[in-house]
């Protein structure tokens, strides 16, 4: 059976002593780095000609301008690799358009949106030759078409 054992105080103390310095190291760290990657992509945003040379093989940042970075921290040894990310699959639709998972598709909003309901939504998207989605999300409200046995979401006006 599990169970954690009775443990005297200054062990407990010696054991927490050493992952809370830890988990406290290892948060810096990872915000450091995302740090570093917001401060290349706002400055991609701000100056175009920021980042590496045009002609490199450098995989650019989904959003143009720096080359973003996937960091590998072990702080025990201390080692950080820094790479290249792998680039993105590309999905092909029917109608021949083909995309990734870091293209923003921007659907132009109907003159009468407050009653522009979800249902109304997918059909104009299946129109347009893009039926394969899976999710769609926008301030906090979704809708998951794998959950399709829920139709009063898409009966009902956002």
């Amino acid at each position: 059976m599990y169970g954690i054992p009775v443990t005297a105080r200054h062990e407990v103390r010696r054991i927490a002593g050493r992952i809370v310095p830890a988990i406290a190291t290892t948060t810096a760290a990872v915000a450091g780095l995302v740090s570093l990657e917001l401060v290349k992509l706002i400055a991609a945003r701000v100056r175009p000609d920021f980042g590496p040379d045009t002609s490199s093989t450098v995989t650019k940042s989904p959003h143009g301008g720096a080359d973003a970075r996937n960091a590998f921290l072990n702080l025990a040894l201390p080692l950080i690799l820094l790479s290249e990310p792998g680039p993105c699959a590309r999905t092909r639709l029917p109608n021949g358009t083909e995309f990734t998972l870091w293209d923003v598709w921007v659907i132009p909003t109907p003159t009468d949106w407050e009653s522009y309901r979800l249902s109304e939504l997918i059909t104009d998207l299946k129109v347009s030759g893009s039926s394969l989605f899976d999710l769609l999300s926008y301030d906090c409200k979704s809708h998951i078409f794998v959950l399709s046995q829920y139709v009063v979401t898409m009966k009902r006006a956002y």
